[in-house]
């Protein structure tokens, strides 16, 4: 990813970051345009999330007075980041793509990310295809932390590094560690909220924690959604064993849990989302979803719907 942000950084196309909510799309956008060419023009970044519609129009474009450009012309030979641009409303859509066709060397550069699946929203016909195909010449994609199992001990311990950093004004702070088992702990989490949840469990680790190093107990009382731990262990891992276990039902249960998961992520993308679950070809995903849909129906199971696990 970084690669490709040092290659994508002195080009003045426009890039589209796709990630899950706190992937922190905003960093990597501001990172593309420190990198590049225009470090020294303009940085302006807009939330289309947080404007109502004609408040959205002033911010981007102007109120049509001479004394207020907008984040636009702002933005001028700089860069212009606009975070939930799926949230853009169709007029606006229109506005903004006739600036991107109009657009001179002296335009900003467009950085764009979406809370959603952009393409799944051109598709539903809620964002224009045009647009859509516009912004997204290059498309960079922030992996979730529970896909970055090789580098989630390192995140840790550097988002640590920077809250101890930040506490260090604090009357009587010192600053803190993990111990093994709460490090152990924290790489095992699944991160549904990505890195705003990591820094807000640690934040809160840091402030119940009653020695500098931080116990597994007390990450555990930092956890602010530990839901899906918890019913993994229970419905999965915990099964009680007594009365026997179906367990080519508890299989099948968890494969379409993770068929279903990947396709909403996917947008429906069949090739995708078998090389994200690492089988050969659509056509094998598909032989999976009939199978063990098929299984979970005979055994008394889900149809259609997402299992418990």
């Amino acid at each position: 990813l970084l690669n490709k942000v040092i290659k994508a950084a002195h080009r003045s196309v426009p890039v589209y970051i796709e990630g899950e909510p706190g992937t922190e799309k905003q960093p990597l956008a501001r990172t593309l345009h420190d990198g590049g060419n225009r470090s020294s023009e303009a940085f302006i970044h807009v939330d289309c999330a947080a404007y109502e519609e004609s408040d959205l129009e002033s911010r981007l474009f102007g109120d049509g007075d001479s004394s207020f450009g907008g984040a636009y012309d702002s933005a001028a030979e700089g860069t212009l980041y606009l975070e939930s641009v799926e949230l853009l409303p169709p007029t606006l859509q229109a506005r903004l793509l006739n600036a991107l066709n109009t657009a001179t060397q002296e335009s900003p550069r467009m950085v764009i990310s979406s809370r959603v699946n952009l393409l799944n929203e051109v598709t539903e016909g809620r964002f224009r295809e045009d647009l859509f195909y516009a912004l997204a010449v290059i498309l960079l994609k922030i992996p979730p932390l529970r896909d970055r199992t090789g580098d989630l001990g390192r995140i840790i311990e550097h988002t640590l590094e920077r809250i101890n950093e930040e506490s260090k004004s604090e009357p009587g702070f010192e600053p803190r560690s993990l111990s093994p088992a709460a490090k152990n702990f924290l790489i095992q989490e699944r991160w549904p909220g990505n890195m705003h949840e990591l820094q807000n469990t640690l934040r809160r680790a840091v402030v119940w924690s009653d020695d500098t190093q931080i116990s597994e107990n007390e990450v555990w009382d930092a956890l602010f959604n530990i839901t899906s731990r918890t019913q993994i262990n229970d419905t999965v891992l915990g099964l009680p064993i007594e009365d026997g276990i179906d367990i080519q039902k508890v299989v099948a249960e968890v494969v379409m849990h993770y068929i279903d998961r990947v396709k909403d992520y996917t947008g429906g993308n069949k090739s995708q989302a078998a090389s994200l679950l690492g089988l050969s070809s659509y056509q094998t995903l598909e032989n999976w979803d009939r199978k063990y849909q098929t299984l979970l129906v005979e055994r008394g199971g889900r149809e259609g719907s997402n299992p418990s696990t």
